[in-house]
């Protein structure tokens, strides 16, 4: 009895300490197997989310290249907008001095220019209509043509029979009978029917060019008195044409 009690004491007493350090050896591999168990869990989850990143990479990137090309182009825009500007201001100065030169030097018809502008600007403020050039020249029975299409501003004094008449440039008018007329920017005379007299400002060529001092009509034809008179077709001013801008009177 006491052996076989010695023996159960001594399996016992034996039984423990391996079973402690069993339980220890398995505390101690669970503790190795930890840090491996983890690295392995976020490499799995670092796999799971690398194709998230994957996907955010190239999105980024097209971001940045459309917001670089947004830029670009806002640039180019910037710079096309400053490039109009200059050329628009340097027309606007070319046409400016275009209308100064073919003024000249002569200040009282510059006056008289903007005098009549502001006249004809005042008379259409009023609600005062002119009618058409091509009309009034209609009703005292000259050709509608004489004047260039553009010269739609004019003043006329009824009472004197005064006309004005304000052309945007010096400029040549070709006619159908391949006579040619130049205009300045101001042409001058009095209407009265059937002529034009005491004008100022148009020129025709008769080997060289000689200013116009009057025109008359004469059924189908127009006289052009040029130091000589010359007669012309009436049907060839019949038509309104445009005028080819010139450097000078």
């Amino acid at each position: 009895m006491a052996e076989r009690g010695g023996g159960e004491r001594g399996g016992f007493g034996g039984g423990r300490p391996r079973g402690d350090s069993g339980r220890s050896g398995g505390r101690r591999a669970r503790r190795e197997v930890g840090p491996s168990h983890e690295s392995s869990t976020s490499s799995a989850l670092a796999s799971k989310t690398c194709p998230f990143k994957s996907k955010l990479v190239p999105q980024r990137k097209e971001e940045r290249e459309r917001e670089r090309d947004q830029k670009n182009r806002a640039a180019q825009i910037n710079a096309m907008d400053q490039i109009l500007n200059k050329v628009g201001s340097y027309w606007f100065s070319q046409r400016a001095n275009k209308e100064i030169n073919s003024v000249g030097d002569d200040i009282n018809s510059l006056s008289t220019s903007i005098e009549g502008g502001t006249k004809w600007l005042v008379n259409k403020l009023k609600g005062k209509m002119q009618k058409p050039l091509p009309e009034l020249l209609k009703e005292y029975d000259m050709a509608v043509g004489i004047f260039p299409r553009d010269a739609t501003n004019y003043e006329f004094t009824e009472a004197t029979g005064k006309l004005i008449v304000y052309i945007p440039a010096v400029c040549e008018v070709g006619y159908r009978d391949s006579s040619v007329l130049r205009f300045s920017t101001i042409v001058s005379g009095y209407l009265e029917k059937g002529k034009l007299t005491d004008i100022d400002g148009i020129k025709t060529k008769v080997m060289i060019w000689v200013k116009v001092t009057a025109i008359s009509s004469d059924g189908s034809k127009l006289h052009f008195t040029a130091g000589m008179k010359k007669s012309r077709s009436r049907e060839a001013y019949e038509v309104l044409r445009d005028g080819v801008t010139i450097d000078k009177f």
